[in-house]
């Protein structure tokens, strides 16, 4: 029985160095330099040319109860909902409920 230990110790070792060996010697990964892989390059100047947003992003709303609907309904679906009481506009000042 020892034999096949040994026998199964050598077929592992035989598998993980044929599955190792290949990718270090892979010539794209020695050609990476410093930069990285060219994928990774590509999205970098991807997200640069995209525009930045603002956080916490304004958003102007002309019918504050279509929001708070939409606010409630999307909320509900994750959440049980006991009580609501919806936001208030006194004069120029928002109020809690």
């Amino acid at each position: 029985m020892h034999s096949y230990t040994i026998h199964y110790r050598l077929l592992l070792l035989a598998l993980l160095s044929g599955m190792t060996i290949p990718g270090c010697i892979s010539s794209r990964v020695w050609s990476w330099g410093d930069d990285g892989p060219e994928i990774e390059e590509n999205y970098l100047r991807e997200e640069a040319e995209l525009p930045r947003l603002e956080n916490p992003l304004v958003v102007p709303v002309k019918d504050r109860n279509l929001l708070w609907n939409i606010l409630v309904d999307t909320v509900e679906d994750y959440f049980v909902i006991r009580h609501e009481e919806q936001i208030q506009l006194v004069g120029n000042t928002l109020t809690e409920g």
